[in-house]
């Protein structure tokens, strides 16, 4: 009969320190003997491994338990090189890995119902799960992300899967009516993620329901917020050539998430978060699913933030997707008030003291107005003259006088098409009509084997004057292809080939400066590498010393390279 269970402190043998869940090892096999293990009792068993040495094992407690009831527990490394998990369960004969003996096959099959649960589902978006019992949820908290008017976020790892997640909580109501208001938010969030796809909105991993809340589990762990990024001048001037083509990246999100019939309903930089330079919409909260009602215009009070909110909803009057373009307008104008060298705190200062005195847009349309004049004598406004463009198409007051986000989409990717333009806006990811990422930032060794990332390639030097950042290349044979961000980066070469990608196929000129060196890992030397325009009327394949090599557009349009 299986013994009383409960957590236990670490013993110098692992097979005494685990009598409390099993038989001693060798004895017969009895599925009868065995009550299906819980939660806890499996998080107790993993814990007990990992203290006593087996971390490999400890990670896939669900096996382990069903190999050690079965007495087959030799095999269990056999599982690990095959690299096989918890996440498998449940197997049938045909997932099962073939190495057991066809007796010990139906053992394991036979056992693994011990060991099912529903908390296995967590981590399946089609599944909401019910735990009477928080301690069976298949979740460690591992960090405290923040806390919003819904609920709050922290970060999870899975123990099935060893997976960072970022979990959402809302405490569920005191009454029934509270509750059920929580509960109907909850399935419009829910509703919503389960409907979306795309590479710029937060990804529903799963969901389930406690006594005390319901939650919502995602990927990936942001960085930071958009807002947070914003408001660090270090962050922006180490990212801007990242920061640009947010405004791309938004509007793609944005497209398609009306193209799915969804506003959003609460755009703003806090429901934006960063990750690996990657910018994410989350937070759907509030958000309305027009598909099943047949239109997207919907009346009365609304939940939204009043800095964010467009006119028609402040003053409570019909509203549709086009207060999702005035929203994401707003954010627009914070992005480009940023990358042209203002600060948060002086555009809020602004607002606060000039027009309506109000840093609630809708209300201090003069404020937007001069804060428009502002930002383009700023020093830093030479080449942001589109983004100028698009923010006054979405902040119009009339909501039919709006860009849709598809026409907002449309042309940030014609300004990117354009040879005059000095700066990208649009991320890689989502452009339908070039290269890859991972065909423009590629290293490729002798033996043609391409580097798994971009991280790999690049790595943080130093930061030289405004805007502008340092870069390493790894050295050895080894062929580096960069595209032509912008003017505000430079590469320091250290014996690589470097091949520089010329997505917009407009002439380029290099220029050398022989007279500087590079460093080598044992001093300083002058070297040389090949140096190659492609997709360019002009070609230099000849070997030349690394020095200050220059990749010029036009006069406006200058890359560093040394």
């Amino acid at each position: 009969m299986q013994a009383t269970r409960s957590a236990l402190t670490a013993p110098e043998d692992v097979d005494e320190a685990l009598l409390a869940w099993f038989a001693p090892s060798g004895g017969p096999f009895s599925l009868e003997a065995y009550k299906p293990f819980g939660e806890k009792d499996l998080r107790n068993i993993s814990s007990i491994l990992a203290r006593n040495g087996r971390e490999a094992w400890s990670r896939i407690p669900r096996i382990y338990t069903v190999l050690r009831v079965i007495n087959q527990l030799a095999a269990i490394d056999k599982f690990l090189e095959k690299g096989v998990t918890d996440v498998s369960f449940p197997f049938s004969f045909t997932t099962l890995p073939d190495v057991l003996s066809q007796s010990g096959d139906c053992d394991f099959i036979d056992a693994q119902s011990l060991v099912l649960s529903k908390a296995l589902d967590v981590e399946r978006r089609d599944r909401h799960r019910h735990f009477k019992d928080p301690n069976q949820v298949p979740l460690r908290k591992c960090a405290e992300l923040g806390k919003g008017a819904s609920g709050y976020v922290d970060m999870v790892m899975s123990t099935i899967s060893w997976k960072e997640y970022a979990r959402k909580l809302i405490p569920r109501g005191r009454t029934f009516r509270r509750d059920h208001e929580m509960l109907q938010t909850f399935e419009r969030e829910l509703g919503a993620l389960k409907k979306l796809s795309h590479h710029h909105i937060i990804e529903l991993i799963g969901s389930y329901t406690d006594p005390k809340y319901v939650a919502i589990i995602m990927s990936p762990v942001a960085d930071c917020s958009l807002k947070e990024l914003l408001q660090s001048e270090s962050l922006i001037v180490a990212k801007q050539s990242f920061v640009r083509t947010f405004f791309g990246c938004l509007a793609a999100a944005l497209s398609y998430l009306h193209k799915m019939e969804i506003r959003h309903k609460d755009i703003k930089p806090q429901n934006v978060l960063v990750k690996d330079n990657k910018v994410l919409i989350t937070d759907f909260g509030i958000c309305r699913d027009w598909s099943e009602v047949g239109q997207s215009t919907s009346t009365g009070p609304t939940s939204v933030t009043p800095q964010y909110c467009p006119p028609e909803i402040a003053q409570y009057r019909g509203r549709n997707s086009s207060a999702d373009i005035w929203s994401l307008g707003c954010v627009f104008l914070e992005i480009w008030s940023v990358l042209a060298g203002n600060t948060s705190s002086s555009m809020e200062k602004h607002f606060l003291t000039e027009g309506g005195r109000s840093k609630c847009y809708c209300r201090n349309i003069d404020g937007i107005s001069s804060w428009y004049d502002k930002v383009r004598s700023s020093p830093g406004y030479h080449g942001l003259e589109k983004p100028y463009q698009w923010i006054q198409n979405m902040l119009k007051e009339e909501p039919d006088h709006r860009w849709k986000a598809r026409t907002l989409f449309d042309n940030i990717q014609e300004t990117d098409r354009d040879e005059d333009n000095r700066f990208l806006f649009t991320g890689t990811c989502c452009k339908d009509d070039r290269d890859t990422a991972e065909s423009i930032y590629s290293i490729q060794t002798s033996d043609g084997a391409l580097a798994s990332d971009r991280e790999s390639i690049f790595v943080p030097h130093e930061t030289v004057d405004h805007g502008r950042q340092s870069f390493v290349t790894p050295s050895g044979p080894a062929t580096t292809s960069i595209g032509v961000p912008d003017e505000n980066e430079s590469l320091q070469a250290t014996g690589a080939s470097i091949t520089i990608a010329n997505p917009k196929q407009s002439p380029l000129e290099l220029e050398v400066d022989s007279n500087l060196t590079t460093t080598s890992a044992d001093s300083p030397t002058q070297s040389s590498a090949a140096f190659t325009v492609e997709n360019s009327i002009f070609t230099q394949d000849d070997h030349v010393p690394v020095g200050n090599v220059e990749v010029i557009n036009d006069i406006e349009n200058t890359a560093s390279y040394g």
